[in-house]
């Protein structure tokens, strides 16, 4: 829900970033870029105040109303986070696109052991469960502390030439702000696509649970949630390994200098990332059981379903680049044509085989559309640059 919430605020500007800015530093275009940073500053802001007055609102509306769900009051919580996750997206995209790929993945690194330590530190003193509200305070004090941090880096190796400020924007670039917008729509529906296309399993099971004569049964919806927290380590290196080829992907052009550095680039991120992703693989289903008894008793007859997402993680892991090579350069349109089909494919399979065969026909739903997407986005790579998006194939 944060996610999705934080696609609308960033509007398609992460990937923007990556698009424009190597380009401008390359060129030494410097003005430019500081236009697209003054731009893109007032257009979050914009966006993020409204979502503040949205808060307040309906935080006034709980007070006088106290029969609001509290489920409903944890997504109102997480509003002002999702304006700080935008904001760390943001900027820890420009940091990568400036070329500062240490940096960024330092940020990153720092986020994901902050929240980790937090949570282990609460777990410890408490000895109990961890409720949704502390979750939630253990979120907001991690961002915040990642976005103090990106902010000293900014200042201290001087990434931004201007930082993010909102001073005379009336300088802003009409015609260039035009085309950025149009572009930033692209990336948004790529992203939104891609959002919503993680809500399709919880959707599809969810609703066929409540069918008569679903094999499908209520408590398998919290199976699948179990399956899909387990395999997420299996593609937690996709943003550190990768964050050198991103950078890079705009400067591609028709030159085979250009093409062979990619490769070689992508080549070894690749042996990496499937490298870990097989191994976490291993681990996973070795451990499956026990992994599973974490969650309690009744999951641990799940092993086939969590295998078979895991196995679609690797193939997820070899072609991770595939969409943002064709979106970084000026082929939108094609990915997200391969993003609606995967969302129709998953929706339909996902339907039917969850009602014949409950998770395990999800999973194998899963399975089939992200297979069929990573065909397709590899073969439009390949024939529209002549590299290699799987990096070894």
């Amino acid at each position: 829900m944060v996610t999705l919430i934080a696609s609308l605020l960033i509007f398609g500007k992460g990937s923007l970033i990556y698009r424009y800015v190597p380009k401008y530093r390359d060129k030494k275009a410097i003005q430019k870029e500081v236009q697209l940073q003054k731009w893109y500053t007032v257009d979050l802001f914009k966006r993020s105040m409204i979502l503040i007055i949205l808060f307040v609102l309906l935080k006034v509306l709980i007070t006088y109303k106290e029969t609001l769900p509290a489920n409903y009051q944890y997504i109102i919580d997480l509003l002002p986070f999702a304006i700080l996750y935008s904001f760390l997206d943001i900027v820890v995209s420009h940091i990568g696109a400036a070329g500062y790929i240490n940096t960024r993945l330092f940020l990153w690194f720092s986020c994901i052991n902050m929240i980790l330590t937090c949570l282990l530190y609460i777990l410890k003193l408490n000895n109990i469960s961890v409720s949704v509200s502390d979750i939630i305070g253990v979120y907001y004090v991690a961002y915040i502390f990642v976005i103090i941090l990106s902010m000293l880096a900014i200042k201290i190796q001087n990434i931004f030439y201007r930082g993010l400020a909102l001073k005379k924007i009336d300088h802003i670039d009409i015609t260039l702000t035009k085309k950025w917008r149009m572009h930033a729509i692209k990336f948004f529906q790529i992203n939104l696509l891609f959002s919503l296309a993680s809500y399709i399993g919880i959707f599809s099971i969810e609703t066929v649970s409540h069918i008569p004569g679903s094999i499908a049964r209520q408590p398998q919806v919290g199976y699948y949630c179990s399956i899909m927290s387990i395999t997420g380590f299996v593609t937690i290196l996709d943003s550190f390994v990768y964050a050198e080829s991103l950078s890079k992907i705009s400067l591609i052009n028709n030159s085979d200098r250009s093409k062979k550095s990619f490769n070689e680039l992508n080549r070894k991120a690749s042996y990496l990332n499937t490298g870990y992703a097989v191994l976490s693989t291993i681990v996973i289903y070795l451990f499956s059981k026990k992994l599973l008894l974490l969650f309690g008793e009744e999951f641990s007859n799940i092993q086939a379903p969590l295998i078979i997402i895991s196995i679609t993680r690797i193939i997820l892991c070899m072609t991770g680049l595939s969409a943002e090579i064709l979106s970084e350069n000026g082929y939108q349109l094609i990915t997200r044509r391969v993003y609606v089909q995967c969302i129709i494919i998953y929706l339909t399979l996902g339907l039917i085989l969850c009602y014949f065969y409950g998770l395990l026909g999800l999973s194998s739903a899963y399975f089939i559309t992200y297979s069929y997407r990573c065909i397709r986005l590899r073969k439009y790579v390949k024939q529209l640059f002549a590299i290699k998006p799987l990096g070894f194939f």
